[in-house]
């Protein structure tokens, strides 16, 4: 479920990476790509990385 969100927050963080990357003077489907695939790793990556931070470990068995 925290992949769904990460991947909501996508095109949330889409438009501040646009407008980031078209400041800089790239050309315009260069910015859109390059855009939708910086705020795309990055969410995933957050949300990866908050999943193996916060997930229970099984605890390790002792054998009889």
């Amino acid at each position: 479920m925290l992949r769904s969100f990460a991947l909501a927050l996508v095109f949330m963080t889409f438009d501040l990476a646009r407008m980031a990357l078209a400041g800089v003077g790239l050309p315009r489907t260069f910015v859109s790509a390059l855009g939708l695939l910086l705020s795309a790793t990055a969410s995933v990556t957050v949300a990866g990385l908050w999943i193996r931070h916060t997930r229970r470990r099984p605890r390790a068995q002792s054998a009889p």
